[in-house]
């Protein structure tokens, strides 16, 4: 026989019986020395690559050098933390699947898997072009990492000679994985709340960027917009620069992009409003996402200003072409001196086209909306701004989409 099994332990007890017939016996004082050295080495190590690199050190000195491995089990496979005494970089690259190679035999069983010939199991037939034809490994034996009575990984030796590893050799590799197991386990679970930790805190800061940096951005770019185009161009960027910060803190998906910074609009604005979203929402180019909460920052700020009190509605229609953004008001309507410009009016309604020119500045009140509506019939869109049933003032803003990608649930 080539094959040994025996189980080490169970559930709740992750040490070795003598079942298997690999008991302390086996291992003299110098070994047992060994292992408790190497217990009160390991103890204090927080990181898992670490631990896992020093503890597979350990049992390769006192196993005079035979390939070591350390693994963990993520998602039914198990992933190789450390490899020592290897003669190739991909041993480290495997990922073995609960069931195959011997780690994942050995964890599958929950037992210990030894073998003389690595080569000849079926278990670890995906394996032989690293375990055997890169690395020359035959015998070899893995052994369960337990935790709280289950699996989190095993611990491997190979050697470059046919022959199942002896009593000792496994003694030592049973021994030292029924410590290691729930060092481990500490290590592993404090790696994930730093990284929790870690987490929050990103999300933590990514919402104080978006709730209170971006809304006073708008505000400055749009109340600079047109009397002070340099201070606005460096708001836009400083707008720009802040996104690209908000994505590297908490990746933000690119479908609500824009229904996010023009809910910023709406905060930096300080009106009553409410945003409706209707239809898929879809990742749009920055240019668009850029002109689109420009406009809606300016709709927004001439309702403050000219509709105080009034309510607010903005709307993002996705449709199968175009994209849509109405901002519409309940308030007093245009200001007459507006309504009475002559250039590009049609019965009340202004359209900026390409080669239009409006007149929005007059006594003294600025608009801002030509120059926006020069930059939405840059994208081949247009800007509307006329009266509405209420009363008061609707702007819709119309772009083409382009190669956008459906918000899946």
């Amino acid at each position: 026989m080539h094959l040994q099994v025996g189980r080490y332990g169970s559930p709740g007890r992750p040490r070795m019986t003598t079942s298997t017939g690999h008991s302390p016996r086996h291992l003299d004082a110098g070994d047992l020395r060994a292992l408790v050295d190497s217990a009160q080495r390991l103890a204090g190590l927080r990181a898992p690559d670490v631990l896992s690199a020093r503890a597979a050190d350990r049992v390769r000195h006192m196993l005079d050098g035979p390939l070591v491995c350390v693994t963990t089990l993520e998602d039914r496979a198990l992933v190789v933390r450390a490899a020592t005494g290897s003669r190739t970089p991909q041993v480290a690259a495997l990922r073995i699947p609960v069931g195959r190679g011997i780690g994942g035999w050995a964890v599958e069983q929950e037992a210990v898997i030894s073998v003389a010939d690595y080569g000849r199991e079926a278990a670890t037939r995906d394996f032989v072009g690293v375990m055997v034809d890169a690395e020359g490994i035959r015998g070899a034996a893995g052994v369960p990492l337990y935790a709280s009575g289950r699996p989190i990984g095993a611990l491997f030796a190979g050697r470059r000679r046919p022959g199942t590893l002896g009593d000792r050799e496994v003694g030592v590799l049973v021994e030292t994985a029924g410590f290691l197991g729930p060092m481990l386990a500490a290590a592993l679970d404090g790696e994930r709340r730093a990284e929790t930790a870690r987490l929050e805190e990103r999300r933590r800061l990514a919402t104080e960027l978006h709730d209170r940096v971006v809304p006073r951005l708008f505000a400055i770019g749009a109340a600079a917009q047109g009397a002070l185009p340099s201070v606005a161009a460096d708001a836009e960027a400083a707008g720009r620069a802040i996104r690209e910060l908000l994505r590297a803190l908490g990746p933000v998906p690119a479908e609500r992009e824009l229904p996010l910074a023009v809910r910023a609009a709406i905060a930096a604005a300080g009106v009553r409003a409410e945003l409706f979203v209707l239809g898929a929402p879809v990742a749009v180019d920055e240019p668009v996402l850029h002109v689109l909460c420009a406009v809606a920052g300016e709709a927004l700020l001439n309702a403050a200003k000219h509709a105080n009190g009034a309510t607010v509605l903005v709307t993002l229609a996705y449709g199968a072409d175009d994209l849509e953004l109405v901002v519409q008001d309940d308030g007093p309507g245009l200001p007459a001196e507006l309504v009475a410009s002559g250039d590009g009016l049609r019965r009340g309604l202004v359209a900026w086209e390409a080669g239009a020119r409006v007149d929005t500045t007059r006594s003294g009140r600025r608009f801002g909306l030509a120059s926006l509506g020069r930059r939405v019939a840059a994208l081949a869109g247009e800007l509307r701004v006329g009266p509405n049933e209420d009363g008061g003032v609707t702007v819709r803003a119309t772009v083409p989409l382009r190669e956008a990608a459906p918000c899946r649930p």
